[in-house]
Parts: C-alpha cells; sequence; structure tokens
C-alpha cells in the first residue's frame, strides 16, 4: 500500500497535518484580529481656518477598536502621544508654524493593527475687518497735517507691517513706517515714533520725491524704490535702503543709503517695482524718459547698491514701444520658479506682460515669439497692468494678472484679472471661458481697478483695489478685495458669503468720502493688509482683515 515504507510516528504527524487542513487550519491559538482602528475626525480632512496670532487650533475626534490604541500625531516630522478617553474621544492643540500645513493621525491596536488619517489645515482669511488691529481693523497715516499715500506694502521676516508713504511735509518726502500687531506706530522704529522720512533722495533741495515700492531682506532691511528730482532738475530713479531700526544704511549705495541712475543723463525716470533674488541681487523695474515717451527699463543691483554690470554689461536693460509706439512702463514684476522675470505695465495704452531670460533677454517662447503679450479686452488705449503673481499649483504654471482696462470712451475702466498659461496663451478656464475676469462698480462712468494680488493657502487669488460707488448711494471710490477660486468663480465664503469685502468712508460713515487700496499683501498669519488712501482731506490708509 502507499504508506508501506513510511514509519509510524511520521505516519502519526502526516495524519495530523492532513486533519488540520481538513478542518481549516483552526486551533487553540487565536489568530489577530485584522481590522484596524478608525479614526474620525470631527473636522474636514481639508480646513479652511482663520487666522489667528496664536496660530493655534484644536483637533478632535474618536478612535473605535475594542481593544487598547495609542494614538499619535505626526507634525513636522516630529510625534506625539495623544490621550484618548475612555469613550475613545481625544482632543489636541497644535501650534501652525505656516499657512498650509499637513498632519497625520495614526492609530495602532495591541495586535499592532494600525490605520492613519490626513488632515491639512490651511490659513484663510475669513474677510471681515479684524477689530483686534486699532480696534476697528483700519489706520490712518498723517505726517504732520500733511497729504499722505501709502503706495506699497511688505512684512518683515517678525511679521510686522511695514508701509511706504509719499508725504508732504512741506514737499512730498519718502515716508517709512512701520506697525505692531495692535495697530500701533512701533516706537524702536525710525526717530521713535515708528516713522523713517528721508527728504530729497535724489540730490534735489526742496523737491518732490515719491515712493512706490518696498521690500525687505533676510536681515529685515528694507529697500524702498521710486524717484526724485535731482540737482539739475530731472528725475532719476532711487533706491533707498534703511536698517531693520527705519536709518539709512551707510553700507549701500554711495555710502548714505541711496543709489540714484539716470539712464539718458538729462531726462526723467520712474522706479515703481522692487525685487530681491535669492542671491541678494535687488531687481528694479520702471521707465526711462527718450524725451519723445518712456521706455520700459530694468536695473539689477548688487546687494552693496551698485550696478551690477553683469547683466546686459551695465546693469540695465531698456525695452522700447513694444505692442507700438508711446510709453512703455513698469508697474509689477516677479520671477518664475525656473528664474524667468515676468514684468506687468502698459505699451502704447495696452496693458502688457513682458517675460525676460535672467540675462535681459526676451524669452522668444513666449506670446507669438516676440517675449510678450498684450492683454486686450476692450480694444481701447488706457490700460494697464499693476501686479503679477505665478500659480505653480498645477502641471504648467499659471501668470495671474491684476489691472484695469478702458471700457468706453467716457473714462469708464473695469477691475481686471486676467490668467495665462506659462506659454502667454489664455487660460479659458478662468472668468467666461475667455481667461479673464472683468467687474466694475454702480455708475456708468466709473473708474475701477486692481492694483495688487496674492494666492493664499487655498490657491485662491486674492486681489485687492478700488471699485466706484460698490455701497448703495454712494458716489465715490471705496476699497474693494476680491477673493476668486482658481477657476474664476467668486469665492462665497469671504466676508459672509458675499466673496468680496468693500469699505466706504474710512473718514466716517456720512462723508462720502473717496477710498482706495494701492497694494495688497498676506502675513504669516494669514491676515490681509490692505494699504492707499482716504480723502478728506487725504491721509494714508490701512486696513487689516482676518
Amino acid at each position: 500500500m502507499y504508506f508501506r515504507h513510511i514509519s509510524y510516528p511520521i505516519f502519526i504527524l502526516l495524519t495530523c497535518y492532513l486533519c488540520l487542513l481538513s478542518c481549516g487550519g483552526s486551533s487553540s491559538t487565536s489568530q489577530p484580529d485584522q481590522t484596524a482602528p478608525v479614526i474620525t475626525l470631527d473636522q474636514e480632512t481639508v480646513l479652511n481656518y482663520a487666522p489667528g496670532a496664536s496660530r493655534s487650533i484644536t483637533l478632535s475626534g474618536t478612535v473605535t477598536d475594542e481593544s487598547a490604541v495609542e494614538l499619535l500625531y505626526v507634525f513636522n516630522e516630529a510625534s506625539t502621544s495623544v490621550d484618548l478617553a475612555s469613550d475613545g474621544s481625544f482632543s489636541v492643540t497644535i501650534t501652525m508654524p505656516n499657512l498650509q500645513n499637513s498632519m497625520t493621525f495614526q492609530a495602532t491596536d495591541a495586535q499592532e493593527n494600525a490605520s492613519e488619517t490626513q488632515i491639512q489645515v490651511r490659513y484663510i482669511a475669513q474677510g471681515r475687518l479684524d477689530s483686534d488691529f486699532n480696534t476697528d481693523g483700519r489706520d490712518t497715516f498723517d505726517l504732520g497735517a500733511s497729504l499722505d499715500t501709502f503706495t506699497s506694502t511688505t512684512v518683515d521676516q517678525d511679521n510686522r507691517l511695514i508701509a511706504v508713504s509719499y508725504s508732504r511735509n512741506p514737499d512730498y518726502q519718502f515716508a517709512v513706517v512701520r506697525y505692531d500687531q495692535d495697530g500701533n506706530l512701533d516706537t524702536t522704529f525710525g526717530g521713535g515714533d515708528g516713522i523713517a522720512v528721508t527728504a530729497d533722495p535724489a540730490g534735489g533741495s526742496g523737491t518732490n520725491d515719491f515712493p512706490w515700492s518696498v521690500t525687505t531682506d533676510e536681515n529685515n532691511k528694507i529697500i524702498v524704490v521710486g524717484h526724485g528730482t535731482n540737482a539739475s532738475g530731472n528725475q532719476d530713479m532711487i533706491v533707498v535702503r534703511y536698517t531693520s531700526t527705519g536709518v539709512l544704511d551707510t553700507t549701500f549705495g554711495g555710502g548714505d543709503g541711496i543709489f540714484t541712475h539716470n539712464v539718458a543723463g538729462t531726462n526723467d525716470e520712474n522706479c515703481h517695482q522692487v525685487y530681491i533674488d535669492s542671491d541678494g541681487k535687488i531687481w528694479a523695474f520702471g521707465s526711462s524718459s527718450d524725451g519723445a515717451d518712456h521706455d520700459l527699463v530694468i536695473w539689477k543691483l548688487n546687494s552693496n547698491g551698485t550696478l551690477d554690470t553683469s547683466f546686459d554689461s551695465d546693469g540695465y536693460v531698456v525695452i522700447a514701444d513694444s505692442v507700438a509706439a508711446g510709453d512703455d512702463i513698469a508697474y509689477g514684476a516677479t520671477f518664475t520658479d525656473d528664474d524667468h522675470i515676468l514684468v506687468v505695465g502698459e505699451s502704447g495704452g495696452r496693458a502688457v506682460i513682458w517675460k525676460f531670460n535672467t540675462d535681459g533677454s526676451l524669452d522668444t517662447t513666449f506670446g507669438s515669439g516676440d517675449g510678450f503679450v498684450a492683454l486686450a479686452h476692450e480694444g481701447l488705449t488706457g490700460d494697464k497692468a499693476n501686479a503679477v503673481i505665478v500659480d505653480s499649483s498645477g502641471d504648467d504654471p499659471a501668470y495671474v494678472i491684476a489691472g484695469e482696462d478702458l471700457v468706453s470712451v467716457t473714462d469708464r475702466q473695469d477691475f481686471m484679472v486676467w490668467k495665462l498659461h506659462s506659454d502667454g496663451s489664455k487660460d479659458t478656464s478662468f472668468g467666461e471661458s475667455n481667461g479673464l475676469i472683468a467687474l466694475h462698480g454702480e455708475f456708468a462712468n466709473d473708474e475701477d481697478g486692481a492694483t495688487g494680488i496674492f494666492m493664499d493657502a487655498a490657491n485662491n487669488y486674492v486681489v485687492g483695489g478700488y471699485v466706484f460707488g460698490s455701497v448703495a448711494s454712494d458716489s465715490q471710490e471705496d476699497l474693494f478685495i476680491i477673493r476668486l477660486t482658481n477657476d474664476g468663480e467668486i469665492d462665497t465664503s469671504f466676508n459672509a458669503d458675499d466673496g468680496f469685502l468693500d469699505d466706504d468712508d474710512m473718514g466716517g460713515a456720512t462723508s462720502n468720502n473717496a477710498d482706495r487700496a494701492l497694494s495688497i499683501v498676506q502675513d504669516q498669519d494669514g491676515r490681509i493688509y490692505a494699504a492707499g488712501w482716504t480723502e478728506g482731506p487725504v491721509d494714508g490708509a490701512i486696513w487689516r482683515i482676518k
């Protein structure tokens, strides 16, 4: 028979083995339960969270399992144990260091079955005036009963707001202002009053000088660009650097903290935007008059305030008559992730975006092979692009531009946002399938304009500027901030389901004054600062939105 040559003990073992197989492999030893604990969060897995100075958020939920469970949360590459109540519930408060944060909850039971749940927390603003800032979210600036206008803002490494104004004192001068978190002038800055004033930086005496853009470097030094009148009566472009305490930095420029330049030597220059690259080089963007009209200019400076002659051999590039004869002026600029330079402004009365290589040459892969795109809408001259950002959230980086477009001969202009693909073609998924959004106020001859833009942690576009008569019975300009989704829809979660915030008459509810924002930025806590002016008389104006 088959088992003839098998010894008896082996036969017994084999018989037991076959018996176990026939019984389905059961034994007296219990097998591990393969059901992992279930983590349920009380919050959505993508949570838009209103910003606050504490930057803290409380997350809660439950873990279900019949056996003992260990719960951890993993955040910033560190694991922390979370206490569980007897019913499996938990609550943990976490301080968020960034505008966008991801964390993972991990649960493991006694049999080492494990599960995890990830949550993403994004700081985005609610869209309401922040009463923690100067009690009502607003402040006006008046330098000695002067006329003042905030033209640009930035947030330094310590999350302090810095704003620049041209202030008449008695002539227009550079005024740099720093605020604390409560909306008060920072008395550790400038002359002990939170203000640093620079008169006649271009060398003229008793002349008008205008700052247009401000940024800070990694050492909290403050760089301001603009233009002023020199001793010969011509306007020069100006770059001024201040220390973090608000005094002129004598290691910059000619030893006085100031660099000035005039391309032609005798004509007028303007400078509207400043940018600091990853190497600490300073880029300035504006225009120079050749006697007939203005040409676009890009300057590149070393960190000590001298021209970088490795850039186009002399430190600057001039571009004339891109779209048509007339003025070519840069108003805004930024860098792409692959180190191209985007410049927006106007050419021949049309809103334009240019794309440059870092050597100053136009990128001929952009547009129609000439390195620029005219952002035509209604076809009239009188348009301008004021600001540009790069949206790298998708597979193809997008360029989103804020500006204004003349739409009628009665001087009515629209608040405009354009969106382009990286090759310069319109993104037809944005807006009404035409790559743009046009908004206007309540009156047929109104003036509306978008002056600034940034992208928040949820990849929304926050655009600031002004519209005419956005409030009922108001016949003046109003501050206007709108939040748009990535595809150009109005984000109705902003400001109690409106999708926009407008503010009229900072100077008083019945005065019907004009209010205009010229700059919009976001701080490290996700709050929004808008800055510009309010009328009655004209004062600098700051709004903070939480």
